[in-house]
């Protein structure tokens, strides 16, 4: 992308998105960072590990502290203890995280199938947060369940301050040639807070694509 003037957020990544990995991206050139997906429920019983995931740093900022769950009170709990980390700049929800292990737990994208829970999670966190919340979703369970728009809509409704479109559903996985940016596009026009697309993007041309087809507001 010639003239960088659109944000570069880099994508939250389970196991591989450490604190050292997320310096050496701001080496390089990424304008904003999210941590690895905390787990609300692991704060909830106090795990040591949990702490060690939310510590940012000097370097990589601003970042976002990502969590997942189900529940709304025990993510709300969470929200409100790392959200007043002074580093952290906004609390992100992970709706899209396709791993059975937390699929089976009705976690991550298992969420696009109960947008009514989607909102009670929503409502609880923004009252609980002293930073802005954000929400990661993908377009849906299938390709012919494509909730993420009234989703979207619904955490919109709820306080969320910007959506980040992962444009495949839960059953692409990360498969190649499966990123729908229609659904990316359908979102953007379903809500007037920033959308920021994600998925598939490995270059300057994917990324300029990906912008010229969805107009979101910045890309992941």
């Amino acid at each position: 992308m010639e003239n960088k003037q659109t944000a570069l957020w880099l994508a939250p990544m389970a196991g591989g998105g450490d604190r050292a990995f997320r310096e050496s991206c701001a080496a390089f050139g990424a304008d904003h960072f999210c941590t690895e997906m905390i787990s609300a429920k692991a704060y909830h019983f106090r795990d040591k590990k949990t702490e060690e995931l939310a510590v940012i740093g000097e370097i990589a900022r601003p970042s976002a502290i990502q969590l997942f769950g189900s529940e709304p009170l025990i993510l709300a709990e969470a929200a409100a203890h790392f959200s007043q980390n002074e580093a952290c700049a906004e609390i992100d929800l992970n709706f899209g995280c396709p791993v059975p292990k937390i699929v089976n737990n009705k976690e991550g994208s298992a969420l696009l199938r109960d947008p009514a829970r989607c909102r009670e999670i929503v409502r609880a966190v923004v009252a609980a947060s002293k930073k802005p919340v954000t929400v990661k979703l993908r377009t849906g369970w299938t390709k012919d369940e494509m909730t993420a728009p009234q989703i979207a809509s619904l955490c919109e409704e709820e306080g969320a301050a910007l959506i980040t479109v992962h444009g495949r559903a839960r059953e692409d996985f990360y498969r190649d040639n499966t990123v729908s940016y229609r659904a990316i596009r359908a979102v953007k026009e379903a809500v007037k807070i920033p959308v920021i697309a994600n998925g598939g993007i490995d270059s300057p041309a994917s990324a300029q694509a990906m912008l010229e087809a969805t107009h979101a507001d910045g890309i992941m």
